[in-house]
């Protein structure tokens, strides 16, 4: 009579997972010793397809406007009405609200800055747009998983046992660890971290324009744990496998294509930028100069104002005019006061406007973000 043998004891849980942790470090080893050469020959080979992207050079103009700009002409006694020069090459501040000396006004740009919806809005955008790239990044590197299963298993008497040792009451243990990667042969992963750097950097440049608008396989296994790698009793193996699609009935190469036209989409976007920029300067310098020979006019034509009003209250004190001509020329006054307040507004607008088409100095802010 067969005597069935006694269950072998289980190893507690503290040292189970410190030999799997041992095993897994085995693993690690025998991999990198394995295949050192053919990993480096992998990932070089996702850097060896494509050329490189360039960024689009800027206009080819030597300013601003077609022709010399002139210093305004000033408008004494006048609120706003100093002559003004554009100075090219000069730094602008990262708060050039200041330089209006008004300090209401710098409580007001501060106070939209810090409670704006649009500008948390825009640092959430850019955030994602980090975090994208960041993510398409972990495409050139491997990818590698773990696991590990435990079983205890028993055989019954009737049949042979399993393991070597002739036990009939076994634990399995099965450690693994997949180590994959897919190299970028034809540059698609490249070609995509450029566009969504590029996508970056409109998100980043987003929240600057919200800033000056608001302001202007291989596994092993064994019978036990303990007797993982030993000798006669371990069971392991050791793989590699390296895919690259090759034929996918022509999506690679449209998608390869997509990505180098959104490279260029974005290059022409750039550009249109651009010159949108250059364009923008060109007509706040243009209606700077308008506003001041409009201011001098508003101002001249309320100092005339000014005299007849003067005149028609002597007059109507003396008896040689009605009560009507003196409000006809106090209401001639009033519209030219009006007037020239509208010209000096619209004086201190383009001047802001001026800034905020040169960037309002946003590359000296600290608080927003100046590069990739």
């Amino acid at each position: 009579m067969n005597k069935m043998r006694s269950p072998e004891p289980l190893h507690g849980a503290a040292r189970t997972q410190a030999q799997a942790a041992g095993t897994f470090a085995q693993l690690a080893t025998a991999l990198l010793a394995w295949g050192p050469g053919a990993l480096a020959a992998l990932l070089l080979a996702g850097c060896a397809v494509g050329p490189n992207f360039k960024k689009p050079a800027p206009p080819e103009v030597q300013g601003y406007t077609s022709t010399p700009l002139a210093t305004t002409i000033g408008t004494t006694n006048v609120g706003g009405g100093e002559p003004q020069r554009f100075v090219e090459g000069h730094d602008l501040s990262g708060q050039w609200w200041t330089l209006f000396h008004s300090k209401p006004l710098n409580a007001l740009i501060e106070l939209s800055l810090s409670n704006n919806p649009s500008i948390k809005a825009a640092q959430a955008a850019l955030t994602v747009a980090k975090e994208t790239v960041l993510a398409q990044n972990g495409a050139f590197y491997p990818t590698v998983s773990g696991s590990f299963s435990a079983s205890r298993q028993a055989t019954p008497a009737v049949l042979a046992p399993i393991p070597n040792a002739n036990e009939f009451t076994y634990s399995l243990f099965t450690p693994q660890l997949t180590i994959s990667y897919v190299p970028d042969v034809f540059g698609l992963n490249r070609r995509t971290v450029e566009s969504l750097k590029a996508e970056e950097a409109a998100a980043r440049f987003a929240l600057v324009a919200t800033h000056i608008t608001l302001t202007a396989n291989a596994g092993n296994s064994a019978l036990a744990i303990d007797r993982l790698f030993s000798s006669g009793t371990g069971l392991w193996g050791l793989g590699a496998t390296v895919a690259q699609p090759v034929f996918e009935g022509g999506s690679l190469l449209h998608r390869q294509r997509a990505a180098q036209a959104a490279c260029r989409q974005a290059a022409e976007q750039y550009r249109s930028t651009v010159l949108t920029a250059f364009q923008n300067v060109a007509d706040t310098l243009n209606a700077l100069e308008q506003d001041a020979d409009a201011l001098r006019a508003a101002a001249t034509a309320k100092d005339a104002a000014s005299l007849t009003l003067d005149l028609a209250r002597r007059q109507f004190q003396s008896g040689y005019a009605n009560y009507l001509a003196l409000l006809s020329a106090e209401q001639t006054y009033l519209q030219a006061l009006i007037t020239l307040v509208q010209a000096q507004a619209n004086r201190y607008a383009d001047t802001a406007a001026l800034f905020q088409a040169l960037g309002g100095g946003w590359w000296n802010r600290p608080d927003l973000p100046k590069g990739l």
